[in-house]
């Protein structure tokens, strides 16, 4: 082999180390890139979305120690006049949100009876004290909640 010859396949083996030594470090570029991008989407993604209720890990908790939400709610509730005059009753279905700072928020009427009896259930509900807020990987998130608000005539 000549010197020539011998210069160009030193050139050639050197060429081959450097692209495989490129392509190894940009490989793990990449992967490094995506790894952090596709945590921060996770994250990212875990505080703005709302979880159902069977999600996460530890429910929502209403905030008064000795009373539960149904109470708080039937202690809140006046039956509007108009309503029991007319003899209106059924159950109107509510549908919130607890925020991960514990707050009731985004309160709508999934199921409703009348007008009176909406807005009551409605009322009560968006003046709820403040939760303990759903947990999901120990960390708070926001959790959807239903909660049938019944009205009935005595």
């Amino acid at each position: 082999m000549t010197s020539q010859n011998q210069t160009k396949a030193a050139l050639v083996i050197v060429s081959l180390f450097f692209l495989v030594f490129l392509l190894l470090f940009t490989t793990d570029a990449i992967a490094m890139r995506y790894k952090t991008e596709s945590t921060v989407s996770v994250q990212q993604d875990t505080i703005s979305r709302i979880f159902n209720i069977n999600e996460v890990s530890v429910k929502p908790k209403f905030g008064r120690r000795k009373d539960s939400f149904e109470y708080w709610v039937y202690s809140n509730i006046k039956y509007p006049e108009i309503s029991a005059k007319n003899g209106v009753t059924g159950t109107v279905i509510v549908k919130f949100v607890v925020s991960e700072k514990g707050k009731v928020e985004d309160a709508m009427v999934v199921k409703g009876v009348n007008y009176e009896l909406d807005k009551e259930a409605m009322r009560v509900i968006s003046k709820s004290p403040d939760w303990k807020s759903g947990l999901l990987n120990g960390k708070p998130v926001r959790v959807r909640i239903s909660f049938p608000v019944v009205f009935q005539l005595k």
